[in-house]
């Protein structure tokens, strides 16, 4: 019933028998009962599992799940205690355990090994089944918090049992944030003698929000201060300078050092713009390729970021031809392209000093960088090698930089 379900207050009920996901929008045939092992995540026929929900109500839902037995179970236990009226009370028992969905998929250890005795063997299994089940990261195994859990786990034996959510976020989540505290306020004391940088990462949300994280940096240390929507301050620059002014003041003016800022962002983010309207086009396309003799302004690299970087390259090389192109008769004739708002775009960023400027310095910094991969990705290079080139690009960037 649906006003005694709690898990409806995740759901819009839709027509018929459909509900309406609230954290991934994904609308679902077969109502609540679907929608829980959506939440779930848990490994279900026909049901994908949801990428946007949060992990307490996963674990609630989990739970949920859980505490209640399918109509099968219950008649298949029913069976078995009028069965036990003819078994001999001298013969032991059994005791029989939910079969979780993973287990459907793999047999417990004891079955599957039983025999082998190898106990690192069946440590690693349960390790690979509990990554599997959910959905973690394979990088999460290199951390060094991963190998101290590992280490831990092992030095108290066989009779070891792990908290429970309850305890995880109400026990440890407080006595871990106690200790960063006291660790915060160690590192403080020496911000007087070295100082401290300020560091201002940006990034947007799955909503779309406009979100800054302030980190503090000194020679010990790097803390996490704490993360501020701002995507109100972006349209004003005097509250942005407000904000900014406001955490300096957290830390002391007189301690902070310097304050770094991802100002690439916006540089990339304009020449990718750029880079869409006349790859978007093929008239656009072909006039770009006439006037640049068939050379491309995107390139491709190992990562994402390493592209952006080789794009604006290509970019800052060809400059002066784009800016021919936005202001060749070829363009103007056509006023499918000349009346758009994206080509009046395109020539307000080609006519903009600070785009260049700040595209010049991206190119700078990033160019020392770029050619120490592409010599290390040409084969295995010794540590020594890599560290003297290394070094030597620090040295370049620092000569830029004067």
């Amino acid at each position: 019933v649906r006003e005694k379900d709690v898990c409806w207050e995740y759901a819009e009920k839709l027509e018929g028998n459909k509900v309406r996901c609230k954290f991934c929008l994904r609308i679902l045939n077969g109502g609540i009962s679907r929608l829980k092992h959506h939440l779930s995540r848990l490994p279900s026929k026909g049901v994908n599992p949801c990428t946007k929900v949060r992990d307490d109500v996963t674990d609630r839902v989990r739970d949920i799940i859980g505490s209640k037995e399918p109509p099968s179970t219950k008649k298949h236990k029913l069976i078995e205690t009028k069965a036990l009226a003819n078994i001999s009370p001298e013969k032991p028992l059994l005791s029989v355990e939910p079969i979780t969905p993973i287990a459907r998929i793999f047999p417990p250890i004891g079955q599957a090994i039983s025999s082998s005795g190898n106990n690192q063997e069946n440590a690693e299994r349960s390790i690979a089944l509990f990554f599997f089940e959910n959905k973690i990261d394979f990088g999460v195994a290199r951390s060094s918090s991963y190998h101290q859990m590992i280490e831990a786990v092992g030095k108290c034996g066989s009779g070891f049992i792990g908290p429970s959510p309850e305890t995880l976020k109400a026990t440890w989540l407080e006595r871990i944030k106690s200790e960063v505290s006291l660790q915060s306020k160690d590192v403080e004391k020496e911000w007087a003698m070295t100082g401290c940088t300020l560091i201002a990462e940006t990034w947007t949300d799955n909503k779309m929000k406009a979100l800054i994280n302030f980190l503090v940096s000194s020679p010990s240390r790097t803390f996490f201060y704490k993360s501020v929507d701002a995507s109100s301050y972006f349209k004003n620059l005097k509250c942005l300078s407000e904000l900014f002014d406001s955490i300096i003041q957290d830390f002391g003016p007189e301690n902070v050092v310097q304050v770094i800022v991802d100002n690439t962002l916006h540089c990339i983010l304009q020449a990718q713009s750029l880079s869409k309207f006349i790859y978007n086009n093929s008239p656009l396309l072909d006039l770009m390729k006439k006037f640049t003799g068939g050379q491309e302004i995107i390139k491709t690299g190992i990562t994402k970021s390493v592209s952006n970087f080789l794009s604006l390259q290509c970019l800052l090389k060809h400059r002066s031809r784009l800016k021919v192109i936005f202001n060749s008769p070829e363009l103007a004739a056509n006023s499918a392209y000349t009346n758009k708002s994206q080509s009046v775009n395109c020539i307000t960023i080609l006519d903009d000093n600070d785009f260049w400027r700040t595209a010049e310095e991206c190119v700078a910094v990033s160019e020392p960088f770029l050619k120490v991969m592409r010599e290390v990705s040409g084969g295995k290079p010794a540590v020594g090698t890599i560290y003297e080139l290394l070094t030597r690009k620090v040295q370049d960037i620092f000569r830029y930089s004067g």
